[in-house]
This record gives C-alpha cells, structure tokens and sequence, in this order.
C-alpha cells in the first residue's frame, strides 16, 4: 500500500501516465491508467537512500513512489511491502520497519 506521493510512467519512463492526485473515478485518469498494469508483472524494485522507491515491470513502465511524509504531518507511514511473508514499511522519520 502506498501513502505517499506517486506516478506511473510510460514504457522506459518516458512520459507520466498518471499520478497520486488525479481522478479516481471508475473511469477517471488514475484508474485507467493503473489498470494499464493489471496484466504486467514486476520486474525489479529500486530504492534509493531516502527509501524512494521505483517499480520496474516487464512492459518497461515504471511506478515512482516518493517518501515525502515527514515527522510534521499525521500520516504515519510513507509506503507497506509485503515479500515472502515479511512486511516493511518507511515511516514518516525516513525509517525502514520490518513487521
């Protein structure tokens, strides 16, 4: 699950398909545009030193997820991760949480 700030891009990242703050309707901008993956499958997963995360898959789109919860806001976790039965998570201090 994600709480923070995201967009979904193209094949190889070239151009956004949506974002966190679009339409959310049944046929609105973000949901046409997410269901463009409903088929596809994860190819790897970066992350970067302030726990930013990019998820590659084999269509070559790519979902950008932002930390940007900072310990000033009441929201308490940035994004959840489910593998192989452990859960992790980043909280608004920028740290990693195994569950």
């Amino acid at each position: 699950m994600i709480y923070c700030s995201w967009r979904l891009f193209d094949i190889h990242g070239k151009k956004p398909v949506t974002g966190c703050h679009e339409n959310s309707d049944l046929n609105g901008s973000m949901t046409l545009g997410l269901k463009s993956l409903l088929d596809d499958t994860v190819e790897k997963v970066l992350l970067t030193s302030f726990y930013d995360i990019s998820v590659v898959f084999k269509s070559g789109k790519i979902l950008s997820v932002f930390c940007d919860l900072t310990p000033y806001v009441d929201e308490e976790t940035n994004w959840f991760f489910g593998l192989q039965g452990k859960y992790y998570s980043i909280n608004n201090n920028l740290q990693l949480v195994e569950d």
